[in-house]
């Protein structure tokens, strides 16, 4: 997915201009109506916001993606990569929000592609029309989108990689034969106390 993103971005004008050449040249009315519609999704501040929003988040999360899966993985390496990951999100939840609306700005002036005035109300998506519930054009950027996206992966991560999972994992890795730099008395030790119904004092 992030490839598929990073070649759209890169090769942005071919793309568009082989749309034009489709829409012009195509003799079916549906390639010609569907490359239309292409060029106008593609040619929209949401679009563009969007996919530099997830070339961001994918790109932080590509290492650790890869890394669990290969199979030769480091248990310990990888709950750093995780550990990382994680710190690098709410770094961008902090801290990011301007450098990528700059971005994003600057990519659309660049292409021609109308900016809209970010302290316009408009109207909350999704909502019926007859409630008239208004937010701006930032509130909608930076709080449904740019937070909503940031918090959902935290979210997931958090879920499938829980302290507590992760520290049991960290432990576990003290029985590795394969990295004797992994072993740790008081990781066992530690191994034994979540595992306290188990363990008798003496035991341990």
């Amino acid at each position: 997915h992030l490839k598929t993103l990073l070649r759209i971005l890169v090769m942005w004008e071919a793309i568009i201009d082989v749309l034009e050449i489709v829409k012009k040249d195509s003799i079916k009315p549906r390639n010609n109506g569907g490359a239309l519609g292409l060029i106008e999704k593609m040619e929209s501040f949401d679009f563009v916001f969007i996919l530099h929003l997830m070339i961001q988040l994918l790109s932080m999360t590509d290492i650790l993606s890869q890394a669990l899966q290969r199979k030769d993985q480091d248990i310990v390496e990888a709950m750093h990569l995780i550990s990382d990951v994680k710190d690098s999100l709410q770094d961008m939840r902090e801290n990011g929000w301007e450098p990528l609306l700059k971005r994003v700005i600057t990519f659309c002036e660049k292409n021609e592609i109308e900016v809209p005035d970010m302290d316009k109300e408009i109207n909350v998506r999704g909502t019926p029309r007859r409630r008239k519930q208004k937010v701006t054009n930032m509130h909608y950027y930076h709080v449904e989108l740019f937070l909503v996206a940031i918090d959902a992966l935290l979210t997931e991560m958090n879920h499938r990689f829980s302290e507590t999972s992760s520290e049991l994992l960290v432990c576990m890795a003290a029985f590795n034969p394969r990295n004797s730099s992994n072993f740790d008395v008081k990781k066992l030790v530690r191994l034994a106390e979540i595992y306290a119904d188990d363990f008798d004092i003496g035991e341990l």
